[in-house]
């Protein structure tokens, strides 16, 4: 199957909510044909009238560490009009089956390069117009429920969008975020509460490792664009609910959903 006949399918996973991989090919599929296929799906969606809003950081923590390879954290794209405002109200039916807390940053500048650092990044981010906020991701789960690690990542990581909450900008250069603790609540309820330290990557150190595998496919961030560096806690959606995280020092970000 050609890579094009791939991204075909992708697209129509991608409107239908389910990638069936019975007859696509697992074997000589390597974690760099993911990465070039969700970029090719990238490409098919923008050229379908869709706008790149940023993009997620995956396996930076838990158990999901090094899931696919020493250090190796593969990206996924967030489309422009799956971001949402804190409190404002996503679909049910087509929409995420599970949220998690996360950090999302917003660029103050642009920022390239296969040798960016991450105090580069940083710079970038307590640029003006950067911001550090209280975020959500909307995942969907079950658009692949294979175990190719490249489909997995060409199906674009499981983000079905994110919530982005209260937020400190500008920011400070010296911002620590070691300290960062995330509380979640579902409908209400604490469902999770875990803290920064041990748990996740350090988020400048996962901003610069997202800057560098995109440099290997000529894309950079952009001004504006956001970007999520991985879970704190999560939970599952199965019916109409509301989900809110607390970030320390920072405020929370909330979804309805339904």
């Amino acid at each position: 199957m050609t890579q094009g006949a791939i991204v075909d399918r992708l697209l129509e996973a991608w409107r239908s909510g389910r990638l069936d991989d019975a007859d696509l090919p697992a074997a000589g599929l390597g974690l760099d044909d993911g990465l070039a296929l969700q970029l090719e799906l990238l490409e098919r969606l923008r050229a379908q009238g869709e706008q790149l809003g940023g993009w997620k950081v995956g396996l930076t923590s838990g158990t999901a560490l090094d899931r696919m390879g020493p250090g190796f954290r593969p990206f996924g794209f967030i489309l422009a009009d799956r971001i949402f405002a804190s409190g404002d109200r996503a679909p049910l039916a087509g929409g995420p089956d599970s949220v998690e807390g996360e950090l999302c940053f917003r660029l103050g500048e642009h920022v390239a390069g296969a040798d960016v650092t991450p105090d580069d990044v940083r710079r970038a981010v307590c640029a003006p117009g950067g911001a550090v906020a209280a975020g959500l991701e909307l995942n969907d789960r079950g658009r692949y429920t294979g175990d190719v690690a490249a489909l997995s990542i060409a199906a674009n990581m499981t983000n079905w969008g994110i919530v982005v909450g209260d937020a400190i900008s500008p920011v400070p250069a010296g911002l620590d975020l070691d300290d960062l603790r995330v509380d979640l609540r579902h409908d209400g309820r604490e469902v999770g509460s875990q803290g920064a330290r041990g748990h996740i990557d350090d988020h400048f150190l996962s901003l610069s490792r997202l800057v560098r595998q995109l440099a290997r496919f000529d894309v950079g961030l952009e001004a504006g664009q956001h970007v999520i560096t991985g879970a704190f806690v999560r939970t599952r959606v199965t019916g109409p609910t509301r989900v809110e995280a607390e970030f320390s020092g920072i405020g929370r970000a909330a979804i309805e959903i339904g």
